[in-house]
């Protein structure tokens, strides 16, 4: 393979044409410079060639060479731009140029292998001269334990036969007691039934073998566990115990033999069925451009998600009281020479002296901290501070010995971080800080220079013996090792008690809460074995900002240590100097100035030294976290979920285990009342500490709110006197304040737009305790059960009586359990003057995580307990019901009237009651009290209000007719304001695309420029803002039908126009109605329009993604429709004859992205119902080029389509559109090349065969390509081949084909004047008798059989199939027969190839492919990879066929002593056979011959089981 390949080739012009247009184009008057320009580029690769040579005898010119490599790269580039340009000039290469090309890749292959060999060489000393000078002693290895687990017997069975029996040192009584002693369990009770003693040990360890050396039980196992795997991925620590499990088992199944590599699909597909929603569609989104993503992306996906998360849960602190009691007795502590321990105990000693510091409480000067100090404690807040003030403590160590200003202590609060000891700490801000209690190791200055100092990704072994990973830092002035507490618990280690403390810079004390004796090594390795103590946290974040370490040039090439060592990171270990010191390995690298030196270690390259920062600022954004708008979060991401068409999605097991809760959990009190649990994630229930703290904080905030507001005050009071009027809230008595599980805190939204109640308090169950842990994070959300609003919404404009109403306080109707109210827990009081006082709530909460799961789950309880009664009520609550409004309709007023009744009957049963009615039909409500009416336009937006809402869909029920509500807010125009406004957007059916797709456009357009969220735009951004919202309030003069129907109509069809342009693409539908005296009339009924990915796609591509949009939108109107309203006929209409030529055609001819959009266009929607339309008569060109407002109002494309869709059939463009040829340039190049093979065995068939081909493909020249036709012509031009590369053969054997037949007709004519010699006779097999071919029928069957499974549905050029052919013919014909003669010392053996080539058949020398994913190799490469699968395939089967036991019928022949045999090898390349001649037979105790004594080729004796020797098929 030529190093310049033809990839590399075009990739070179493309760089070459693009200097060209910069510079000037090379003519042919260049030549002659370009030859110089290659010529010496040549010369100069041919001197480095020869120092090179002279450098490996001569250790002199090795720095001359390695001078000369440097400049290789260069050498190269000049020779390849010379070469290229030389070549685009004469437009072809001559052979003198082809064999320059070659010369020039050999001496520069030769270059790279003397360079390679040098710096091997080189390591080899270096690391010889520090091995012999660290003299490291390797430790033992521990023989395992084997209790009859067979996913443990892999590892016992070849750790004992390395260590024991393969041990020629020890005698078989020795080896017999190793493998008792190593047994427990079901495994020892395999050997117990031999005597311990050394005749029986052999005996013993193939029993043990024959039961646990099972294959097949093996991959049972691991497949079962597989199957059983669940991802916690809410878990780091589990998360990342399945990932290790996944690949544990895969392993072990390669190891066994099977094909894993080809099990890519089955494996991604079972996980992406273990995870979660958000999960699978992040993973989608990342591989979204991949037909059949690997298994190896998606464990890298997984992996980094992992890291994420174990890298999350070090900013988590858990609960003290989850850790572990210490056990064991307290251990001194030990002294150090930069930080130092000092024991507590007063008996204690360090180093054998006695302690010289003992703490005093400067309270009570007795004997313990202050922090422990009861009489202290009891005090308030301000009798603390008073005490402070008097006896003039230090406010942030509360010691006596000197002032705030002087204090060196690193402490700080540990609740806002402020200079003050955390029990002086007041509750004065709303936001809860996190605790601090560790001291920084660096210093913050507000110079750039920083030291970088060493980590390392290290790995500790757990209690269960696993390996995990932890991010370490070196620390040379440290005598001692710590590890954090949190490490600790992921490590399931139980410290040794003691009452030390550690002292750092400034006498500044943290307490060591224990130590433990950690295995830290690298590699699943264990390099050390040390006692560390367990202190809270090490130091902050390692560096201290983020590092540019791109121009560190002397560390591209290496294996570094800690790979993300420039990105700021929590530390988990230190390790002290001493293990620094045996870590390291002699050598190191010194980068440039204000560069860190790297040091070559056991675990990678360690980098330590000073460096710069990005900036001074850098040191600030360590610490400072984004402060994210949530509610303008949350309004985007629904709105641009508003633009995908809803796809229908399983339960993930979350939301299968919360639906089993609340069956198995709710009931109905006496009244028939439902009451309901929360669905907590774990089975014991959640452990909050400190909730009520956060809650009486925000508390106050909010009266502080409403003190200033005199009307709010008075809403947020009734609103909450009505609660508690209504039950809805209890008070808690005196005593049992402060019991509560867990504290909500509460805040009011305002709704203007509300008739009932424009005050709501929301309670928020996502404030976090003391220890981060929010009540909505310990609940399961539950599955989505209300239908979706774009479903409802295409729902509501059937029918001809609509009706909509609302359950009244419908959260607050549901009761919930007794036991789970001390879970809403709220304080309040109605004036500031009153005692704050604890109140439960009673009823399902909104704020709560799973509270619009329990309110729509009762409700379908509802309708599944009492909807029997209620035939019509029951389906209307299952299929109309969204939230807590109820949305239905009805072609027959006496219908409409029992579904109403039926309605307040059924939840009337359930204690819910509905309000707010309304209808466009009036008399339907005439029964019903005027205070359940509601009057005046219906808003359709059923989130949470906002109050900004710009532009909201309504519906007016006088009218009958969909309208826009618009409140521009007139913002400064910022990325922030834009965006929050079109967030407020509210479209789901898509009748203002144009106008909304201009906004969003405006948006991408932002992004690209890098505009921040605060700043103001471009001027032209700011001008097209103020157009856009100055004609807003136009819209309100917009009226669309609601209803699309006619009740006179006799057919409807479905129209859908799609289109894409370079900023945008969309697509849009419209009903088409006609009547009975043919009537037309044309409904818009849905659009949908998305921006242009930003990366750059071409135009027919993106039309294709506009036809993919239609066919998912046009697929879901119909089938929510199919039920309602006959649709006879579909036409979908594209302005893009490109894509309408690939519809036409198979996806299997086109490349992967156009191929998948095809194949689901046409898995969807029949081929034949689309149809080309001009872009002056396309409606989705606007709402893919966008509108303003006053520019759609009356835009009669937009509204009704274009005008012929309002006359009869015979004026529609139904026409065939020619394809131009630009076009047919455009569409070709999306196809896949491909070859056909067609077999006729008659002139009648083959001109049938040929007229189909013909009809087929559009030119003969394309059928030409692709074509390579047999018949009896062709057979005989497939025999000259054969004869002129093999010879004349004498006799062919063939069945009766009609094709063979023919030909030896034509051919005996020929014959009958030849000589004898030159004569072929053909012996054909009788009619219908295949099986009388015998052994080359089993050949080439078993060769397509493996060809088939191997190749697949790839589509090969005639190129590779040819090769691929040849190469397979060569497997077949090297498969030995018999041994060329009887000495037992040749063990050659003849082939079919010694009859073809008179030796053995050689294949060229390749690497292994067989185990790399398709998807990543280049088409040689694939071809390649064929080859060694159908080796692999088809050795395997056809070993097995030699070692067939014969039936008792047939006398077998057993294998003797001098046999040759063909030894099985799975790791043997194609083509290669690995043969032995049998030198002894050893029989059991039974007297069964199963073991052989086989010589090799090398002259080796190895023993071998009689399964893996084949006899040759032809020796006998």
């Amino acid at each position: 393979m030529s190093l310049l390949s033809k990839h590399t080739r075009k990739s070179s012009s493309l760089k070459k044409s693009k200097s060209k247009s910069e510079d000037f184009e090379y003519t042919a008057q260049d030549l002659p410079s370009l030859r110089r320009k290659r010529t010496i580029a040549i010369k100069r690769l041919n001197k480095a060639l020869e120092i090179g040579q002279l450098a490996r005898g001569d250790p002199s010119q090795r720095d001359l060479f390695l001078s000369y490599h440097h400049d290789i790269k260069n050498i190269t580039a000049a020779f390849e731009d010379a070469h290229f340009s030389i070549l685009e000039i004469l437009d072809d290469a001559t052979d003198a140029d082809t064999s320059l090309q070659e010369k020039f890749d050999d001496t520069y292959y030769q270059i790279e292998s003397i360079y390679r060999s040098l710096i091997r060489s080189e390591d080899a000393k270096q690391t010889k001269s520090v091995s012999s000078s660290l003299n490291i002693r390797l430790p033992k290895i521990t023989l395992p334990s084997f209790s009859g687990n067979i996913k443990q017997w892999p590892e016992y069975f070849d750790t004992f036969n390395a260590l024991i029996h393969n041990s020629s040192s020890l005698t078989e009584t020795e080896k017999f007691h190793y493998l008792v002693s190593s047994l427990s369990g079901d495994a020892l009770s395999v050997v117990k039934a031999f005597p311990l003693t050394h005749e029986h040990y052999t005996s013993a360890y193939q029993a043990l073998c024959a039961r646990y050396k099972n294959k097949r039980d093996l991959a049972f196992a691991c497949w079962r566990e597989i199957l059983n795997i669940e991802f916690k991925y809410k878990d780091a620590k589990e998360f990342r115990k399945s990932l290790d499990t996944f690949d544990e088992n895969l392993s072990i199944l390669k190891t066994i033999n099977l094909p894993v590599q080809d099990w890519d699909f089955i494996i991604v597909y079972h996980i992406l069925s273990k995870l979660n929603t958000e999960m699978r569609r992040s993973f989608e989104e990342k591989h979204s451009d991949i037909e059949f993503p690997t298994y190896n992306q998606l464990k890298l996906f997984l992996q980094s998600k992992c890291e994420a998360l174990m890298r999350d849960t070090h900013f988590l602190e858990l609960p003290k009281s989850n850790t572990k009691p210490f056990q064991n007795k307290p251990k001194p502590s030990v002294s150090h020479a930069l930080v130092a321990a000092y024991n507590e105990s007063p008996t204690s000693t360090t180093n054998n002296k006695p302690s010289s510091y003992t703490k005093r409480c400067s309270y009570c000067n007795q004997s313990h901290s202050i922090l422990s100090c009861s009489e202290f404690l009891k005090k308030s807040i301000d009798e603390r501070i008073k005490t402070a003030e008097e006896k003039k403590w230090c406010y942030n160590c509360l010691k006596p010995s000197h002032q705030l200003k002087n204090c060196i202590s690193l402490f700080s609060c540990r609740t806002c971080k402020r200079k003050h000891h955390s029990l002086l700490h007041r509750e004065c801000t709303d936001k809860p800080q996190q605790s601090v209690n560790s001291a920084a190791l660096f210093s913050r200055s507000p110079s750039r220079s920083t030291v970088l100092l060493a980590t390392a990704i290290v790995q500790v072994q757990d209690a269960n013996g696993n390996m995990q990973s932890f991010r370490a830092l070196f620390d040379t002035g440290s005598q001692s090792n710590f590890i954090t507490e949190s490490a600790v618990r992921r490590l399931q280690l139980v410290p040794n008690r003691t009452s030390a403390s550690v002292c750092g810079l400034g006498e500044a004390f943290a307490p060591i809460s224990g130590d433990v004796t950690c295995c830290v090594g690298t590699q699943n390795k264990i390099c050390f074995k040390l006692n560390m103590n367990v202190i809270p946290k090490i130091c902050s974040d390692q560096p201290i900002a983020e590092l540019n370490s791109s121009r560190w040039s002397h560390i591209q090439s290496l294996t570094l240590a800690d790979p993300s060592f420039d990105i700021p990171g929590p530390v988990d270990i230190l390790l002290a100097a001493d293990v620094f010191a045996e870590s390291l390995l002699g050598q190191q690298i010194k980068g440039s100035q204000n560069q860190p030196t790297a040091f070559k270690s056991i675990f990678g390259w360690l980098l330590l030294g000073k460096t710069y920062l990005n900036s001074s600022t850098a040191l600030l954004t360590s610490s400072l976290s984004s402060n994210i708008d949530i509610e303008l979060n949350s309004l985007v991401h629904r709105f641009w979920e508003l633009d995908d068409v809803p796809k229908a999605t399983s339960l993930t097991p979350e939301e299968q285990l919360c639906e089993q809760k609340f069956v198995a959990e709710h009931h109905r009190d006496t009244s028939g009342r439902y009451v309901v649990k929360y669905p907590f994630k774990d089975d014991s229930e959640p452990i909050f500490n400190g909730s009520r703290e956060v809650a009486l904080r925000r508390f106050y905030a909010i009266e502080k709110r409403l003190s200033t507001d005199h009307d709010l005050s008075s809403q947020y009071c009734e609103f909450m006197a009505d609660y508690i009027e209504s039950n809805h809230m209890s008070l808690v008595p005196l005593d049992q304040m402060g019991t509560g599980k867990y504290y909500i805190p509460h805040h009011c939204v305002l709704r203007p737009d509300s008739t009932t109640t424009r005050l709501r308090v929301v309670f928020d169950a996502s404030a976090k305790d003391r220890n981060a842990k929010s009540f909505n994070d310990s609940q399961l959300i539950g599955p989505k059960l209300q239908p979706d609003i774009f479903k409802i919404l295409l729902h509501f404009r059937e029918h001809e009586i609509v009706i909509m109403a609302d359950v009244r306080q419908m959260y607050r109707q549901i009761l919930i359990s007794p036991e789970h109210r001390e879970y809403q827990r709220i304080l309040w009081r109605p004036s500031p003057r009153d005692d704050v006082r604890e109140y439960r709530l009673n009823t399902v909460t909104y704020g709560v995580a799973s509270s619009p799961y329990l309110a729509c789950r009762t409700l379908r309880q509802l309708a599944d307990d009492e909807g029997d009664a209620f035939p019509l009520a029951k389906q209307i609550v299952l299929s109309d019901v969204y939230v807590d409004d109820v949305v239905c309709g009805f072609d027959d007023f006496n219908v409409a009237q029992e579904a109403k009744t039926q309605l307040i009957k059924l939840f009337n049963l359930g204690h819910f009651q509905l309000r707010k009615w309304v209808s466009n039909d009036p008399k339907l409500l005439s029964d019903l009290p005027i205070e359940h009416h509601l009057q005046g336009s219906i808003s359709l937006d059923h989130s949470e209000p906002s109050p900004l809402k710009v532009l909201g869909l309504k519906w007016d029920p006088s009218s009958d007719s969909f309208l826009f509500s618009v409140q521009p807010t007139h913002q400064t125009c910022t990325k922030r304001s834009i965006l929050s406004e079109l967030a407020r957007i509210f479209d789901p059916l898509g009748f203002l695309s144009p106008i909304t797709i201009q906004a969003k456009c405006l948006i991408q357009k932002l992004w690209i420029l890098g505009v921040n969220w605060d700043e103001t735009p471009p001027i032209e951004v700011v001008h097209s803002w103020a157009s856009y919202t100055d004609q807003l309030p136009k819209l309100a003069q917009l009226r669309i039908p609601r209803k699309l129907t006619c009740p006179t109509s006799t057919s409807y069809e479905l129209h859908g126009f799609c289109d894409s342009s370079e900023v945008a693409y969309g697509a849009v539908i419209y009903l088409r109605a006609t009547d009975e005296t043919g009537n037309i009339q044309v409904f818009f009924v849905c659009s949908k329009a998305r921006v242009v990915p930003l990366k750059r796609i071409p135009l027919p591509r993106l039309e294709l993604c506009a036809a993919v949009l239609l066919a998912d939108l046009y697929k879901y109107v119909y089938d929510t429709y199919l039920a309602h309203i006959p649709i006879d006929s579909v036409f979908l209409w594209s302005d893009a004859t490109i894509v309408l030529s690939w519809l036409r055609s198979h996806s299997s001819r086109w490349t992967t992205f156009v191929a998948n959009r095809v194949s689901h266009i046409q898995e969807i929607t029949p081929p034949e119902c689309w149809h080309h339309v001009s872009s002056k008569d396309n409606p989705a060109d606007i709402c893919s080029r966008g509108l303003f407002p006053s520019e759609i109002l009356n835009n009669c494309l937009w509204w009704a389509g274009p005008d012929w869709l309002s006359k009869e059939k015979d004026s529609w463009p139904l026409h065939v559109v020619a394809v131009t040829q630009e076009d047919e340039e455009i569409i070709q190049a999306e196809a896949r090349k491909s070859v056909v093979l067609v077999t006729g065995q008659g002139e009648n068939e083959n001109s049938h065969i040929l007229t189909d081909l013909t009809n087929r493909f559009s030119s003969l020249q394309k059928l030409l390509n692709v074509l390579s036709y047999i018949y009896p012509d062709g057979f005989i031009a497939t025999l000259r081949r054969f004869v002129a590369r093999r010879g004349r053969c004498k006799t062919i054997h063939a069945d009766c084909g009609t094709n063979f037949v023919g030909a030896r007709n034509q051919l005996s004519s020929l014959m009958e004047n030849a000589s004898h010699a030159e004569r072929i006779e053909f012996k054909f097999n009788p009619p219908s008798a295949p099986h009388f071919g015998g052994v080359w029928e089993i050949q080439i069957k078993a060769a397509k059989t493996h060809l088939y499974r191997v190749v697949g549905d790839q589509v090969l050029t005639f190129e590779e199939l040819t090769t691929l052919f040849a190469q397979i013919e060569a497997v077949l014909n090297s498969r030995p027969l018999c041994p060329v003669s009887a000495d037992p010392n040749d063990l050659s053996a003849l082939t079919p190839g010694h009859f073809l080539t008179l030796e053995p058949l050689t294949a060229v020398p390749d690497e292994d492919l067989s185990s790399i994913n398709v998807n990543r190799l280049h088409r040689w490469q694939l071809l390649q990879s064929f080859h060694q699968n159908f080796w692999s395939r088809w050795k395997h089967e056809y070993l097995n066929s030699l070692t067939q036991r014969a039936k008792w019928t047939k006398d077998s022949k057993p294998l003797a002593v001098g046999s040759m045999v063909i030894i099985k090898d799975d790791n043997r390349a194609p083509l290669h056979w690995t043969l032995g001649r049998v030198q002894q037979l050893l029989a059991g105790a039974d007297g069964v011959i199963r073991v052989a004594m086989v010589k090799t080729a090398t002259n080796n004796i190895i023993q071998r089981p009689l399964v893996k020797l084949c006899p040759l098929p032809l020796e006998d």
